[in-house]
């Protein structure tokens, strides 16, 4: 017996003037939070195959990667690092008029990037993409997909955080992010997703005069493809901090505190302000503890 052909990556009505029109990131920032995006043949066959960008354009482009560099880019793509997974282990309504009800078992996938620096379609995404889960009524119904951005205000670019649930709100801890000065800071950026509104609220303290780190890792000095407004408000208070950490460890406490551990390493040493060790997060009023280490 021959196995069963994989079935295409993508669909037949997508065609290449489809693609062209479909295919790249969103240019400009999100106004309105949360902001869901329009069916999106080519996003949507992307969350479905797993495809990178390049291969992508491949498909649809097929030529020598120096004419794909003439293309516009960045393509979009889910092939990422550093993006979040949570999964709903209870029903949730939300009030969004095209969302309604997240079943048990709903994804949530949250920012991420792609590739680095050097590459064309180089990306770090501030979305959250809902993936519900099939219909189990017998019908042949296909997984529902949502895509949601943001202001830049209240989600910035964001890979290698954490993303711990608490009730009806995931706390998003930590970024490396884009190397554009500004947007950097010594505390640690925590972002809000709301779930039953699915909005998103930056709630970190951040220097009123952010200065410039230096040192920061190779790789890391593209600046974003849509430019991000001035430093937000911000709107809550912290005590001992860890600093700009990112690639570290959250879990949630028997207390309801969000328990983050920062191991050693090259975005820990090169970002400043970053030190390995342990530190509580208390989501009731926004403050930071240092988890005192016990000598053995």
């Amino acid at each position: 017996m021959t196995a069963d052909p994989s079935p295409p990556p993508f669909p037949q009505t997508l065609t290449r003037p489809i693609f062209l029109r479909q295919c790249l990131v969103p240019q400009k920032p999100a106004t309105a939070n949360p902001t869901l995006l329009p069916p999106n043949t080519f996003y949507t066959s992307m969350i479905n195959n797993g495809l990178t960008a390049w291969e992508a354009l491949s498909h649809f482009l097929p030529c020598s990667k120096a004419e794909q560099k003439k293309w516009p880019h960045p393509v979009w793509t889910f092939s990422r690092f550093g993006q979040s997974l949570t999964t709903l282990p209870t029903p949730l309504q939300t009030v969004h008029p095209t969302i309604g009800l997240l079943p048990a078992s709903t994804k949530i996938f949250i920012g991420g990037e792609h590739e680095d620096s050097y590459d064309p379609d180089f990306n770090i995404y501030n979305d959250v993409i809902i993936i519900k889960p099939p219909l189990t009524d017998g019908s042949d119904s296909e997984k529902e997909i949502h895509i949601l951005t943001y202001p830049h205000t209240a989600f910035p670019p964001t890979d290698f955080h954490t993303a711990t649930q608490i009730s009806e709100k995931i706390y998003i801890i930590g970024n490396i992010g884009y190397d554009a000065g500004a947007n950097k800071s010594s505390k640690a950026q925590i972002c809000v997703l709301d779930l039953p509104t699915l909005s998103m609220q930056r709630v970190d303290v951040v220097s009123p005069e952010p200065v410039a780190k230096k040192g920061s890792p190779k790789g890391r000095k593209a600046k974003s493809p849509v430019a991000s407004p001035p430093l937000f408000e911000p709107v809550a208070t912290t005590d001992e901090d860890p600093g700009w950490i990112s690639q570290h460890n959250a879990e949630l406490t028997a207390e309801g505190n969000i328990l983050v551990t920062v191991q050693e390493g090259r975005y820990c040493t090169q970002q400043g302000g970053c030190e390995p060790g342990q530190w509580l997060y208390n989501p009731a009023c926004g403050k930071w503890s240092k988890v005192p280490i016990v000598e053995p």
